[in-house]
């Protein structure tokens, strides 16, 4: 935290040319990310509340809580409503406190995948991509295409010390462990943008603002 992910972000969009921009964030950062968006570009800016939608904006600023009114998992294509967000053809995506995302069961999460899939670049952004163990990681990397991802049972098995069990009559995998951190840290390195406070030498104290 406050190590400038935000503003390297803008910036890095702005060098993209990217016509389009999705940003993805808690409903509690979406004016932070609207202030630092204004800092360096004076274009226009649609912060989504509600149901409520425009097509003339170059950056878009959602939070998780309300993706679900402008996208859904089920098979309703031919509801305008519920594919809003595709259908507006955003060039890049940034996801903000990407850590929101790890949990591949929950429904924010599986409308967030299945929107992402139609952005050419995506961009996640945390501070805790491995929140406890690395099965965390896995959707992360799923969305950025890691071929570590291209099977989950090997996965498991390798870093999150994967085994399965018998509950009744059905097998369960237990993936809370980590094994082999090293060589999963080392085969996503080049898929990681990392910054650390040693890296900024100018670093200003923090400023808390209510």
């Amino acid at each position: 935290m406050g190590l400038g992910k935000t503003t390297s972000t803008i910036i890095s969009a702005l060098e993209t040319g990217a016509k389009k921009v999705l940003i993805i964030c808690p409903a509690s950062l979406k004016i932070n990310w609207q202030r630092e968006i204004e800092n360096y570009s004076d274009s226009k800016i649609l912060v989504v509340e509600g149901k409520k939608w425009g097509s003339t904006f170059k950056y878009y600023i959602i939070n998780y809580d309300i993706l679900k009114n402008f996208h859904s998992t089920e098979n309703v294509e031919d509801d305008e409503a519920y594919q809003t967000i595709v259908k507006e053809n955003f060039e890049l995506a940034i996801v903000d406190e990407a850590h929101y995302i790890s949990n591949s069961t929950a429904q924010r999460t599986k409308i967030l995948n299945e929107v992402l899939q139609k952005i050419p670049k995506v961009w996640l952004l945390t501070g805790t991509p491995m929140t406890s163990r690395p099965i965390n990681y896995y959707n992360l990397l799923k969305i950025v295409n890691s071929p570590l991802t291209l099977n989950w049972k090997s996965y498991v098995m390798r870093y999150c010390k994967g085994y399965q069990f018998r509950v009744g009559g059905r097998k369960v995998w237990n993936t809370s462990g980590a094994s082999n951190l090293d060589e999963l840290r080392e085969r996503t390195k080049s898929l990681v943008l990392r910054r650390m406070k040693t890296d900024i030498l100018d670093l200003p104290e923090k400023i808390v603002t209510p």
